[in-house]
């Protein structure tokens, strides 16, 4: 698909029109949409963040209620918009993250509040409407898996009123923090590009188990860590997959082997 292509929403109805929308209602549905977008994209390519992806309004047209929405990024905006659409047509949610289906949500008491529909439309030249979203859509709540874990990464940003913490985990994945509080953010500040061990709540998408939020407690250098200490962390992260390992040497060396070959 050409990448000027325009995705557009389109809520339908009687009486739906710009002037029947209250500020905080269309504010909310915008957040929402760029959410739901923006959240499938950072799944599909944990290299991007949430900062690189700007999908920005650039026109609400009357009848009913026409928002268009372009990006800098559309090669991968546009696909995880026409997955969206696909996933709304077949009513099948099961293929989007946590935090997309949480804004589709979002989007579904919208309808159910104004008595409307929306449709999911691209436009290059002419409209393609790809699928309608009724009131009678459900969309089942993500159910979630939640415990105290321990984030090792660099973290690369802190900041905003309410303390967030950008890291790049050790697995290479971008993990958005939130913070327990103002003196502990300052105490992350601190670490800032530095391997950093950090100690919080997770909250973990019970279908994918990839991991949808993390709340950090406490924080401390990485590499003040003693030898024995790092590997008996390893050691409870880990252990358990390789409890039926009699030689690891041995188990580890095959793997080598397998991955040669391929």
């Amino acid at each position: 698909m050409p990448s000027d292509t325009l995705l557009e929403i389109h809520f339908t109805g009687e009486g739906i029109l710009p002037e029947t929308i209250r500020a905080g209602e269309m504010a909310e549905v915008l957040s929402s949409f760029e959410e739901m977008v923006s959240s499938l994209v950072v799944a599909e390519h944990p290299k991007l963040t949430k900062d690189d992806l700007i999908v920005g309004l650039i026109n609400i047209q009357r009848g009913s209620v026409r928002l268009q929405f372009s990006s800098q990024l559309p090669e991968v905006v546009i696909p995880a918009f026409l997955q969206i659409s696909k996933s709304v047509k077949e009513q099948n949610f099961n293929a989007l993250p946590g935090n997309t289906i949480k804004s589709l949500q979002t989007f579904s008491s919208f309808l159910h509040k104004k008595g409307c529909s929306a449709d999911f439309v691209t436009r290059n030249g002419r409209e393609n409407v790809l699928a309608t979203m009724t009131p009678d859509v459900k969309i089942a709540p993500v159910e979630y898996i939640s415990g105290d874990t321990t984030l090792y990464g660099e973290v690369i940003r802190v900041g905003g009123r309410d303390p967030k913490a950008m890291v790049e985990s050790v697995d290479g994945n971008t993990v958005y923090c939130d913070i327990a509080n103002e003196d502990l953010a300052r105490e992350v500040g601190e670490h800032l590009y530095l391997m950093t061990k950090l100690d919080g709540t997770a909250r973990w998408d019970a279908r994918s188990l990839n991991l949808e939020e993390f709340k950090i407690t406490k924080v401390s250098e990485f590499g003040n860590t003693g030898i024995v200490e790092t590997f008996e962390e390893l050691s409870k992260l880990a252990g358990q997959f390789y409890a039926n390992v009699k030689n690891v040497e041995n188990y580890i060396s095959s793997i080598r082997d397998q991955n040669e070959e391929m």
